[in-house]
């Protein structure tokens, strides 16, 4: 039986799995387990995936049947390779609501985080003019209350800017509102 199947690339992409090209492979977390660090390739020439975390490998279709917990043929009918009618099971729908759900998440919190980057960059950067601009003893005292809170805000700051995903999500979970 011949067949065509979809690039690799392609449909990782549209499975909402966020690939890194580094060289000429790509690169991302495990989309198949939890993982803290990407360790899952796609080499797009081959067209195979390999994750060294799980130790899972295969082409787009054997990817499709552990993602999605399908059988080969219901993997052939959901990548559109044969013309049959795919019939999601319960347990189908049931990950795909998880991971609708997930990426709402995953969405807010990018949202999220670069709103509160944006306004304590320039919260700081105000903070640092009042600073520079207050040159009499009322001035200062003015302004003094900003003295307390700038570490604090220099703080979230540093987090968001880092590259810790789990401390800035943690950050994110607390409700911290800058």
């Amino acid at each position: 039986m011949i067949f065509h199947k979809p690039d690799i690339v392609d449909h990782l992409l549209s499975e909402g799995v966020e690939l890194k090209q580094k060289g000429r492979n790509f690169w991302a977390s495990c989309p198949l387990h939890s993982e803290r660090t990407p360790s899952f390739k796609v080499d797009s020439g081959r067209q195979q995936f390999y994750c060294f975390g799980c130790n899972s490998g295969g082409d787009i279709i054997t990817f499709v049947q552990k993602f999605h917990s399908l059988s080969y043929s219901d993997a052939l009918t959901y990548l559109g390779i044969n013309k049959k009618p795919f019939r999601p099971t319960a347990k189908y729908l049931l990950k795909q609501s998880k991971q609708k759900r997930l990426q709402q998440l995953r969405q807010k919190y990018s949202t999220w985080k670069n709103s509160c980057i944006s306004f304590l960059a320039d919260v700081l950067r105000n903070i640092d003019m009042a600073k520079t601009n207050a040159r009499t003893i009322e001035k200062v005292e003015s302004i003094s209350w900003l003295y307390h809170q700038e570490s604090l805000w220099q703080y979230h700051f540093d987090i968001l800017a880092g590259t810790d995903e789990e401390v800035k999500f943690n950050l994110f979970k607390d409700g911290v509102h800058v």
